[in-house]
């Protein structure tokens, strides 16, 4: 191969070798072009994020509603008081003073109760619609008993006794304003009728009288059976306790064996109520109001007595308050204020005022450290 030939082949050489850098070149470089933008992209973008994360942003947030704590109900106060409403059974002329309520109040103070105050609102020889009205019940529906009385006694052709349908023309005189609606009430009535000899009925008008009342959580409806032969006194109690349970207390239950009309049935009757009262836990549950002590008497200064006595001469000459009749004794303080002091009932010196002085050497001494000296001259 002669040598313009070789130079040829060269040239060629040199031609495509520099082709291939130029490629390599190219692609090199299209490819940091292409990183470089997306370096920048991700770049923008980091940038983005970080403007993002770091803006302050406000938010408002609806606080939730605080519940307020629930307060502990405050111990139920049952006041130490029972209200007796219903018949008084005494029909044959028992002293009031001896009547059941009564009989109560000393068992009451025999059990160390004293404190506990009974209320006696009976009235004696009284139908259940007089009773009602006493308490209080609302005079229509008085009425509606009444107005029903009439229309089954007219259906069945029968003449309707008296007290089915007559209220005591009486009732403005006995008739106070309630001052029990607090008391635990006990309530006996029904012996004299007025119920329309319905025991159903009976328990509904008790139920009225308790509505009177401003609790119901304590009462007692004692059973004393009705004056009424064509009464069965088993179902007459069946359906008491079927209205109101442990409420109820059945005379024939509780073993009465004396009329409920003279002072021994009475006696008895306040007893049951009183082993009832037991029972139901009534006197562990009320409140007694102790009786409030009066506040001591603040005893005059030595001082202000003898001014007292200075502007008054007569007050001066007066035998002091608390005295046994002993001779007056008459002192003389440093300024020449006199007093006047005598000994009371138990063997004390004491002026008008009741300041107490005490004889020491020389002279006396009031409760105020301030000495006296007779006055010999008096």
């Amino acid at each position: 191969m002669n040598s313009k030939v070789k130079t040829v082949l060269f040239a060629i050489c040199l031609l495509m070798m520099g082709g291939t850098v130029g490629f390599v070149g190219l692609k090199i470089y299209s490819s940091q072009k292409e990183n470089a933008k997306y370096r920048a992209e991700a770049r923008t973008e980091s940038e983005s994020v970080t403007d993002y994360s770091t803006t302050s942003v406000e938010v408002t947030v609806t606080p939730e509603s605080t519940v307020a704590p629930t307060q502990a109900p405050e111990p139920s106060v049952i006041p130490a008081a029972f209200s007796f409403r219903g018949d008084t059974l005494d029909e044959d002329g028992t002293d009031p003073a001896l009547g059941y309520p009564a009989m109560f109040q000393q068992i009451l103070a025999d059990n160390g109760k004293q404190d506990i105050k009974v209320e006696d609102f009976t009235w004696e020889n009284s139908g259940s619609l007089s009773q009602m009205m006493l308490a209080g019940v609302d005079e229509n529906l008085v009425n509606s008993y009444i107005s029903n009385h009439q229309a089954a006694a007219e259906a069945a052709g029968a003449e309707l006794e008296p007290v089915e349908s007559v209220i005591r023309d009486d009732l403005a005189e006995v008739k106070k304003e309630r001052t029990d609606l607090d008391s635990i009430p006990v309530l006996c009535m029904g012996y004299f009728g007025g119920w329309n000899n319905a025991v159903e009925e009976l328990v509904d008008q008790y139920s009225r009288i308790l509505d009177t009342y401003n609790r119901r959580d304590r009462f007692i409806v004692i059973g004393v059976y009705p004056d009424n032969e064509n009464i069965d006194h088993g179902a007459y109690d069946q359906i008491l306790v079927s209205a109101f349970g442990e409420h109820y207390l059945s005379m024939e239950a509780a073993g009465m064996d004396q009329p409920a009309f003279d002072d021994a049935g009475h006696r008895q009757i306040a007893q049951a109520l009183f082993d009832k009262c037991n029972e139901l836990g009534y006197f562990d549950t009320i409140t007694v109001t102790p009786t409030p002590t009066p506040a001591p008497e603040v005893q005059q200064p030595a001082a202000d007595a003898a001014a007292d006595q200075a502007a008054d001469p007569a007050a001066a000459n007066a035998a002091p308050a608390m005295t046994d009749g002993s001779a007056l004794i008459t002192l003389k303080d440093v300024s020449g204020n006199l007093i006047q002091i005598s000994q009371n009932a138990s063997g004390q010196y004491v002026d008008v005022s009741g300041n107490i002085y005490t004889q020491e050497s020389g002279g006396w001494k009031d409760s105020k450290g301030n000495i006296w000296k007779e006055n010999k001259n008096n």
